[in-house]
């Protein structure tokens, strides 16, 4: 096409390693500037991908660069401001989970979102794994039955434990902390999976760890612990027990989304993926397709609607109202 889609990004961390080359690869696309805390870096980002622009000012960058869609990946209370201004000056927006530090907030941000027409798309990348999609279909299908149970383990150490790093991750004012930042994940997929939580009961919850039983609208039992700081053991499995057969998804490499396998009575009988790389930007190229096709074309991308992010932060709110509780508690 002659007239490009004309991108701005800000985040120098994900932003530079992830956003970046997933939208190059769209060649709908056009990366014209690129936003990060320092001039140091944001030379360093543009040179090596040859962004024209850069800025260590977002308004700025909004102001100047004639934006269709701004990509944003940075801390959840900062993600806020930069979402109001991109609805004020009519740019779509492309943005990662939480979508805002607080349920409040990300209910305000809907609101002036549907109301100017803009555009929007939700990082959700677990739902765009190709093994994902598989299990998506095999519960669908029926090919599994009757489905019983489902068991989730998360366990690892994440970057900024095992550094000793204080950052906004650990912040829940901020948007940080166990929910916001990694159960927000499974919550996303176990209602892609089986349809919206309905009950949940809390097991064990601090800092680092979280058991959790979730029942489904459709009745369904769902048994999730995360473990956040694990330095001996690393996986993210999902087993799904069905009348006919269960089914286990899985992967030693917890924070990569290229090496998942199903399992099978002990033997995996699929791989579809297989290498030590970081694949996320690939995750995240399949849904930047989805979301230029809605904003040319409005296909639906609902599993990724602000709606979603939204809802997610209305489950991690909930959860988070209840960690004292240790009795059944409604969703709605």
């Amino acid at each position: 096409m002659d007239n490009k889609i004309n991108i701005g990004i800000v985040g120098g961390g994900f932003g530079s390693y992830g956003l970046i080359p997933a939208f190059q690869l769209d060649n709908r696309c056009e990366i014209s500037s690129i936003c990060t805390k320092t001039s140091e870096k944001a030379i360093q980002v543009s040179n090596q991908y040859k962004i024209k622009n850069y800025f260590t000012n977002y308004t700025e960058m909004i102001k100047n660069s004639n934006l269709d869609v701004l990509a944003i990946a940075t801390i959840p209370i900062i993600q806020e401001e930069i979402i109001q201004l991109a609805v004020a000056n009519k740019i779509h927006i492309f943005c990662e989970k939480p979508v805002a530090s607080c349920f409040k907030n990300a209910l305000f941000l809907n609101k002036i979102i549907n109301k100017n027409k803009i555009k929007s798309c939700i990082d959700f990348p677990f739902l765009e794994i190709d093994e994902f999609i598989k299990m998506k279909q095999k519960i669908s299908s029926g090919e599994l039955g009757i489905i019983n149970e489902c068991n989730i383990s998360w366990k690892f150490c994440a970057h900024h434990i095992k550094h000793n790093i204080v950052s906004w991750k650990n912040k829940k004012n901020e948007g940080g902390g166990l929910l916001p930042m990694y159960a927000s994940h499974t919550l996303s997929y176990i209602e892609f999976f089986f349809g919206e939580i309905s009950k949940f009961l809390i097991k064990k919850y601090n800092d680092t760890e979280l058991s959790i039983n979730f029942i489904t609208e459709g009745k369904l039992l769902i048994n999730f612990d995360l473990k956040i700081d694990s330095k001996d053991q690393q996986h993210h499995s999902i087993s799904v027990e069905g009348s006919k057969e269960t089914v286990i998804l899985e992967t030693s490499n917890a924070l990569r989304f290229s090496e998942f396998y199903f399992r099978r009575k002990g033997e995996k009988f699929r791989v579809i993926s297989s290498n030590n790389t970081d694949q996320r930007y690939l995750i995240v190229s399949k849904l930047i397709k989805k979301f230029i096709n809605n904003i040319l074309y409005n296909e639906s991308i609902i599993n990724h609607s602000f709606e979603k992010g939204v809802r997610n932060q209305f489950l991690i709110q909930k959860i988070d109202d209840c960690l004292n509780s240790h009795e059944w508690n409604r969703v709605n």
